[in-house]
């Protein structure tokens, strides 16, 4: 049985949480019973270059800001579109990258709306 995992990064640099994450895909790339789809900021090309082959990557255009605590109470147009992208994919679970606790939180609300299984990933 495969193993999908969604990834989800919506940073607008490449920083130290996603080079942690980076390496976590390269690794999980190499096994044979798990697929990885990851969804990141379209503008994040770092990002997008850095992924192993056969890696899926979905684009978005939102990305994290700053109060973007506050920002994700009211990007339900994005989290609307990201509910959408993730039952498409229909992961078996979904790990959202975040370099610090609002980053890429508004596919924590996505997640939980889909009703999938979500991980919060913040490498300290």
């Amino acid at each position: 049985m495969c193993l999908k995992l969604l990834i989800y990064d919506d940073a607008p640099e490449f920083g130290g949480h996603e080079q942690m994450v980076v390496r976590l895909v390269h690794h999980l790339s190499r096994l044979a019973d798990i697929r990885v789809v990851f969804v990141l900021f379209e503008g994040n090309q770092a990002l997008e270059k850095s992924l192993p082959p056969g890696v899926d990557v979905v684009k978005v255009p939102y990305k994290s800001a700053g109060a973007q605590v506050i920002r994700s109470y009211f990007s339900w147009r994005h989290i609307a579109r990201l509910v959408g992208i993730f039952r498409a994919h229909s992961p078996g679970l979904l790990l959202v990258a975040q370099g610090g606790i609002a980053v890429s939180s508004t596919a924590l609300f996505a997640g939980r709306i889909a009703a999938i299984p979500t991980v919060s990933y913040i490498p300290m």
